[in-house]
């Protein structure tokens, strides 16, 4: 699962950070994490196929599940201009082909 997402904007910059909870820690049906991607889109239809830019951090990256923060990503110029930009987090587990996400939030620039 994927809890408490934040978001800050430092200039044109969006950093992000979540808390992850794994629900299935059985030895025989626990996954692993892949990676944690934080995307940007224009629009609220924001995910790994809609997406600006984004940052992405690599499972075996992850030292401590109850915090974890991605990279900055930058946001490019928007054309037309507007002064906020749509985010979320993605969460992809090894071998699970779709991915858990973070409710879109709407962040002004």
């Amino acid at each position: 699962m994927v809890r408490n997402p934040q978001f800050s904007i430092a200039g044109r910059k969006v950093s992000g950070s979540v808390k992850l909870e794994k629900v299935i820690t059985d030895a025989i049906n626990g996954k692993t994490v892949e990676r944690v991607s934080l995307y940007v889109n224009k629009t609220q239809f924001v995910d790994a196929g809609n997406s600006l830019n984004k940052a992405d951090l690599a499972g075996s990256a992850i030292t401590d599940l109850n915090s974890v923060s991605l990279t900055t990503v930058d946001i490019p110029a928007l054309v037309p201009l507007q002064s906020y930009v749509f985010v979320r987090i993605g969460l992809k587990i090894t071998g699970v082909e779709d991915m858990i996400y973070t409710p879109v939030q709407k962040v002004n620039l």
